[in-house]
């Protein structure tokens, strides 16, 4: 009533949308839901929820769908109708080209014709040939934005109908059907795995097409590179690394190995650009022939730098996922957002006073979510084991109170659980990392690098310091003041001469 004008932004970027949006959709979302007629997973049941403007409705398909099977004159109508109605009255119009149907053991025909049901295509040679088509169409319609003449009209229709009549011609038995919502796949095992494979192209390129496609990450980090490689490290430290956490989060762990992996192979190139060396070799290639342990520099890089290590993250051994169920289950069934989840979650999260919430239902429920949530809480259990177990650990000393945890209560009652997890087990491994230290040989540059430090939290700044004018590097002295850091070879030297040049640490290592 008062909110009369505004003059710039636009929806995404005026300060009132995010309260102005779930003002108006709450009435009607809330109709939605107390219209349903059954329980969850019974016929007549319907739930529905909104980030935002982006509404996802779930459950019976003869509750959401109009049902023309009835004597009246016209069809009863369904939640999806009422809702896109509600929505008129409240002055707002739906944009139903974004619309996405998933639908489960029914008639997929019944689906309006407008109501658009997305797929992935399987065949590996058709979906890139599709793909071109519409990439083509999309560049002629952006242009056409722009120039707005009429032989880029006529271009632009007769790139889009070919596109369009290229994904036509996709047989069925090629189709895998799912939807994304918010960036999260949900469908098919091969709709959810291409998707993300997709985007894994995306982010990390294709070498193997042709011509070989770079990903999204060495475009940006190479580009950064030309002008400052310390900048590029400021972003390898906070924003390339952060790219795939939601994905990770949203999607079941055995589902994004291959993301994670992918992430983590590409991150290794760039940080081998922007330091001058491949921090991460374990082949000896870089260190001396009767030095051991040629694994210690990788390892050390993914050590916290509060532990003097270099602050990367592994992504293929994460645990997001499971932080995200840890999280959501008190949302979702505590809170009553997502009430069809109680037949998977089971009764003790019901009560919003219990103390006595647990994870035996979901164990038990015989789903793909209760296996890999209970192999996920197994994981990061071993991983804890393995550290403990490398560096020699005395049976009788403590275990961390989350660790020993029975499953069935793991991480319940601990809000930032990925994050204590991996406190403990970054403390365990920064153990491990002394113990290996200190049985290398007195002269060696790395262990005694990583050691004399440990003291010094101005001397553990080096990777996490940004760029700045107080700071300010070469291409050439960034590199080498890494390289000292981590006792490596000196890569501005080893170039002219062909010979190894490290620093030489006195060592001041104890027993």
């Amino acid at each position: 009533e008062f909110l009369c004008f505004s003059s710039a932004g636009g929806g995404q970027g005026n300060a009132l949308t995010n309260l102005v949006f779930p003002i108006v959709l709450d009435k009607h979302l809330k109709d939605i839901t107390s219209s349903s007629t059954g329980a969850p997973g019974s016929p007549g049941h319907v739930e529905a929820l909104a980030i935002q403007d982006d509404v996802t409705m779930l459950g019976d398909p003869n509750r959401i769908l109009d049902n023309e099977d009835t004597t009246d004159a016209a069809p009863t109508p369904g939640v999806l109708t009422m809702f896109n109605e509600g929505l008129g009255t409240s002055r707002l119009t739906c944009n139903v080209k974004k619309y996405q149907a998933w639908i489960i053991n029914d008639d997929p025909s019944r689906l309006p014709t407008w109501l658009n049901r997305p797929y992935a295509i399987k065949d590996t040679t058709m979906r890139k040939e599709v793909k071109c088509a519409e990439r083509e169409a999309d560049l002629c319609e952006q242009r056409y934005k722009i120039t707005k003449t009429a032989e880029d009209r006529i271009k632009a229709e007769l790139f889009r109908r070919e596109a369009t009549r290229c994904r036509e011609r996709v047989p069925e038995d090629q189709k895998a059907y799912g939807i994304v919502i918010c960036g999260a796949a949900m469908g098919s095992d091969e709709f959810v795995q291409i998707t993300l494979h997709e985007k894994a192209i995306d982010l990390c390129g294709d070498p193997t097409a042709t011509p070989p496609i770079r990903g999204s990450l060495e475009r940006s980090a190479y580009s950064m590179l030309k002008q400052d490689a310390h900048a590029t490290h400021t972003m390898l430290q906070y924003s390339y690394p952060t790219r795939i956490d939601y994905i990770l989060g949203a999607h079941y762990p055995t589902d994004t190995r291959e993301i994670a992996e992918r992430v983590d192979s590409t991150l290794r190139r760039i940080r081998s650009e922007v330091y001058g060396t491949d921090l991460e070799d374990t082949t000896r290639k870089h260190i001396r022939l009767r030095q051991g342990d040629p694994s210690f520099t990788r390892d050390r890089l993914y050590l916290k730098t509060a532990h003097n290590g270099g602050g990367a993250r592994l992504h293929s051994e994460r645990a997001l996922w499971l932080n995200s169920v840890n999280l959501s289950a008190g949302e979702m069934i505590t809170r009553g957002t997502w009430p069809s989840m109680t037949t998977v979650f089971g009764s003790s999260w019901c009560d919003v006073e219990s103390d006595n919430h647990n994870w035996d239902a979901l164990h038990a429920s015989g789903t793909r979510m209760g296996a890999e949530h209970k192999a996920e809480i197994e994981r990061m259990k071993a991983l804890l084991e393995q550290a403990r177990a490398e560096r020699g650990a005395e049976t009788e000393e403590p275990i961390p109170d989350l660790y020993s945890t029975p499953t069935s209560r793991f991480g319940i009652g601990t809000p930032k659980l990925h994050r204590e997890m991996f406190t403990y087990l970054q403390l365990d491994r920064k153990k491990l990392m002394e113990h290996r230290a200190r049985e290398m040989a007195g002269d060696d540059n790395r262990a005694n690098a990583y050691m004399q430090p440990l003291q010094s939290k101005l001397a553990k700044q080096r990777m996490v310091m940004p760029a700045q004018t107080s700071n300010l590097h070469t291409t050439p002295s960034f590199r080498t003041s890494v390289q000292y850091a981590f006792g490596h070879p000196f890569s501005l030297l080893k170039r002219p001469t062909r010979s190894h040049y490290t620093l030489h640490c006195q060592s001041q290592r104890k027993g």
